[in-house]
């Protein structure tokens, strides 16, 4: 089990959180005014995710109808890691009669990668087939997100220019999620002095989907579970053949 940071003086609800956006599967839970959070091992993420919530509720001494509310990494992401989560959010909210918070995958990594600081932070998730997950975010010391240019899908040579023309160095960025390592070009294309910080290894996590999310709750943004559904950016799942052979040539793979 890991505890994370405290996200801020407002008193919280109780959240439970999941994140399946990636390929390992995350539970959260903030309560008392922490967050902690553990990783499922083993088996197909929607095997592994209910035991894992109740191992977490029951080692923390936590009913089920003790939750205020379910919140859910909504994506961009994996489309089958985010029907699971969404999913899943979704039966528990309809069991339990709780509303769910959906949260932005992108901004979890987001309030991640600021560490307690005043922070913007550009976050790039890998998401295949030669395209990436962007989103442009500020966040406080105390862990509120805001938006500053919500979640897009674009090919790495686009977000590089994109990131030139948008962000104004020479403020420091910082650079977060797997498509800065992928993709290093939208490192080297940049401003030399844009990218204050580098996180290449950040990944959605539930204790952030939790953070997130009781921010949602005081908003008044809590919906019912028939009104939850996944923040999908990108329709198409797979590449056809040729797309694949292109792809591969594009990267000197053939």
């Amino acid at each position: 089990m890991i505890v994370a940071r405290t996200p801020g003086p407002v008193s919280p609800p109780t959240i439970l959180a999941v994140e399946v956006s990636i390929d390992r599967c995350t539970v959260g839970l903030l309560y008392a005014g922490a967050c902690v959070w553990r990783e499922a091992s083993g088996g197909r993420a929607a095997e592994a995710i209910l035991p894992c919530v109740e191992t977490l509720l029951a080692d923390h001494e936590i009913p089920r109808s003790a939750l205020d509310a379910v919140a859910f990494s909504a994506g961009p992401g994996g489309f089958t890691g985010l029907r699971v989560a969404c999913g899943v959010a979704q039966g528990l909210g309809w069991a339990l009669e709780r509303p769910l918070l959906v949260v932005d995958s992108l901004a979890a990594v987001a309030w991640q990668a600021a560490a307690a600081q005043t922070q913007r932070v550009a976050v790039a998730i890998d998401a295949r087939m030669g395209e990436v997950y962007a989103g442009l975010y500020a966040v406080s010391p105390v862990g509120e997100v805001q938006t500053v240019h919500a979640p897009w899908l674009a090919d790495p040579d686009s977000l590089s220019a994109s990131f030139a023309q948008e962000l104004d160095p020479p403020t420091d960025w910082v650079a977060a999620g797997d498509a800065f390592r992928v993709y290093p070009q939208l490192i080297e294309s940049a401003e030399p002095n844009l990218w204050g910080r580098v996180e290449t290894t950040l990944a959605p996590r539930a204790d952030a989907i939790a953070s997130i999310g009781t921010r949602l709750w005081h908003a008044g943004l809590a919906v019912l579970a028939h009104e939850a559904a996944p923040i999908y950016i990108r329709n198409k799942v797979a590449l056809d053949v040729g797309e694949q052979r292109a792809l591969r040539v594009s990267r000197g793979q053939i």
